[in-house]
């Protein structure tokens, strides 16, 4: 095969214009402050499981249970602060974004 053959589809790129980048930063936006207080709901419920299972199984179980939870509750805390990182991060995005767009104006 030579190098010039390319048998693969040229698509052109769709075109992006600003409006669509806020448009993508408002549901982005949205998105991570409904995930981020999904996840802090969950982190505030884990301690509520935790201490109602806490003593109704035999001995190896309830620590089992009571390490999981743990757990479950350190990966929801990182969930929670990753979605506040993000929604604050494309917060600032489109900020910039319209003070670009209105200083062109």
């Amino acid at each position: 095969m030579a190098p010039d053959e390319d048998f693969g589809y040229s698509l052109s790129p769709p075109e992006i214009c600003p409006e669509d980048m806020i448009q993508d930063l408002r549901e982005k936006i949205k998105r991570s402050k409904r995930y981020a207080v999904f996840h802090a709901l969950e982190a505030l419920m884990i301690p509520y499981f935790a201490e109602r299972c806490s003593g109704k199984f035999s001995e190896p179980w309830d620590n089992v249970i009571c390490s999981g939870l743990l757990l479950f509750e350190i990966l929801a805390i990182g969930a929670c602060l990753h979605s506040a990182y993000t929604w604050k991060k494309a917060s600032s995005h489109l900020n910039q974004l319209e003070q670009k767009l209105f200083q062109e104006e």
